[in-house]
């Protein structure tokens, strides 16, 4: 079988190998975010799985993204039920979809996977979880963000006397508007700037250069791993 070097492939080159796996580009999408799409959905080209381990204090993070856990933890339970292959943790509840299932043949084929917040939904072979994971790093730091206005919008209300129903609006508004407009924003925004809505979304660059990054480490550390050292 012969290799194909993605990372020196020109556009017409990356084209004619997606076409090989029926991997669609996007409207002005950048080969960055183009050759880790292939990477993740083409068969036998996978990322590593990320197995880390937190610290304790990390756990801290649940107490403002609980809401968004609870429902998308949820969806989780009920796509395992309907097309489900596998469920597992790895910073989060994600659920692998079955290679023969209706999504996965039909409206999902092209993607490799959906972050809902602390989890989510893997195509079939799980190559995107890296890639998603560094969704749910974005999702942690939104939704921080959001915590924290909400809580001064609740002190707010608080010093004017509102009462419990304005006081909780102040404080959700904010908090959970943040995980379910963070994403949406960023979309929008790429709109605007004449992109693709998808590929051009800050959020999606920046996971994909990250995601470019960690393949190249994963590569470099194999590389190294079957290098001599020269010790007996």
């Amino acid at each position: 079988m012969k290799t194909v070097n993605l990372e020196q492939a020109t556009d017409s080159a990356l084209d004619l190998i997606g076409e090989q796996f029926n991997i669609k580009r996007f409207p002005r999408e950048k080969n960055r975010s183009y050759r880790c799409r292939m990477l993740a959905l083409a068969r036998g080209i996978d990322f590593p799985d990320p197995q880390l381990h937190r610290p304790w204090y990390w756990w801290l993070t649940f107490l403002w993204t609980w809401q968004a856990d609870a429902l998308s933890m949820f969806a989780v339970l009920l796509i395992h039920m309907a097309w489900g292959r596998s469920m597992f943790w790895s910073d989060g509840l994600w659920v692998e979809l079955r290679a023969n299932c209706w999504p996965a043949r039909t409206w999902y084929r092209q993607w490799g996977g959906t972050t809902f917040c602390h989890g989510g939904m893997l195509g079939p072979g799980r190559a995107s979880l890296t890639h998603e994971r560094h969704h749910v790093e974005q999702t942690e730091a939104r939704m921080l963000a959001g915590f924290i206005m909400g809580l001064a919008s609740l002190v707010v209300a608080l010093l004017f006397g509102s009462g419990p129903g304005h006081c909780l609006l102040a404080l959700e508004i904010p908090w959970f508007g943040s995980w379910l407009l963070g994403y949406g924003a960023s979309v929008g925004q790429a709109c605007l700037r004449g992109e693709d809505p998808y590929a051009g979304s800050h959020l999606e660059e920046a996971a994909y250069a990250l995601t470019e990054d960690d393949l190249a480490d994963h590569e470099m550390g194999d590389a190294q791993n079957a290098r001599p050292t020269g010790k007996k």
